[in-house]
């Protein structure tokens, strides 16, 4: 009988975010490529690592290093931007700071309808 061994998982960094998909998916990694490179440059730095939930399909959580709310919205509006330029649309994002820069968006995939969890 020969062992099987699972894949070993190297996690991505993009511009110094880590990038993490639940089942190491390559459709997700790239929406998340795309998500970070369409935050300004001058913000990535901010950010510390993304996820997404490939059960969930779409749906990412960030974390955030030091920074203010307002930050924080601004990088959450940028890679909702980013998000829907690239595949339409998501099931909801997640970021999450320290001083209060918690920032979530709720699914959203075109149309007029968006769901604003919290600002």
């Amino acid at each position: 009988m020969t062992a099987r061994f699972a894949r070993a998982y190297e996690p991505e960094v993009v511009d110094g975010v880590h990038l993490t998909s639940r089942d190491d998916d390559d459709r997700d990694l790239n929406a998340m490529r795309m998500m970070v490179e369409g935050v300004e440059w001058s913000l990535r730095s901010k950010i510390a690592s993304l996820f997404c939930d490939t059960r969930a399909g779409a749906c990412y959580s960030a974390v955030l290093k030091l920074c203010d709310e307002e930050t924080a919205i601004r990088i959450t509006d940028q890679m909702e931007a980013a998000c829907r330029r690239w595949q339409g649309g998501h099931n909801g994002i997640s970021v999450s700071g320290n001083l209060g820069a918690d920032c979530s968006r709720g699914p959203h995939w075109g149309g007029e309808y968006q769901l604003n969890v919290s600002r």
